[in-house]
Order: structure tokens, then sequence, then C-alpha cells
């Protein structure tokens, strides 16, 4: 077993907002165009998926990546989801 520092953050996508900073109406669900953003991570070494749900509609999007790289992750996200941008 490794041990790991607390803070440990390799392979760690620091978001540009964050939750707690969420505008009160997206909070309230009124309007669509507010999207909520997350991955989901395979294995160790895998892939992961990067999904986002519109918060009123409950429209899913879904991209797979082949690797946890922050800049492919960034990428597919923009190439992805120009509704959102």
């Amino acid at each position: 077993m490794h041990n790991r520092r607390k803070n440990h953050t390799c392979n760690t996508i620091h978001p540009d907002y964050l939750i707690t900073k969420r505008p009160a109406q997206a909070n309230a669900r009124s309007r669509l165009g507010d999207w909520e953003g997350d991955t989901l991570y395979g294995a160790v070494g895998q892939g992961l998926i990067v999904t986002c749900v519109n918060r009123v509609s409950q429209f899913l999007r879904m991209v797979l990546l082949e690797n946890r790289n922050q800049e492919a992750t960034k990428d597919a996200i923009v190439r992805h989801y120009p509704v959102m941008w």
C-alpha cells in the first residue's frame, strides 16, 4: 500500500467555477442553459467519461476520453459541448 499526502492532487482537474460560487438562479433551476459537469474515472491508467447535465431539462451529454490528461479533458469539453459556451 502506498502512503499519500492528504493534499495529494495527482490526476486532479481543478475547475474554473465551483458549485459554492454558482449563481442563485442556477440553484433555483428556473432557466435553461445552466450546466453541471463531472468526470467519471475508470481503472488506473484507463480513460474517463466527462458528463454535462442541463440543470433544468436534465439533458445529458457525455464523451469518453482515452486518458485523464487535463488538456484532453478541457479540449473535449470545448469541442463536444459548444452549446454550453
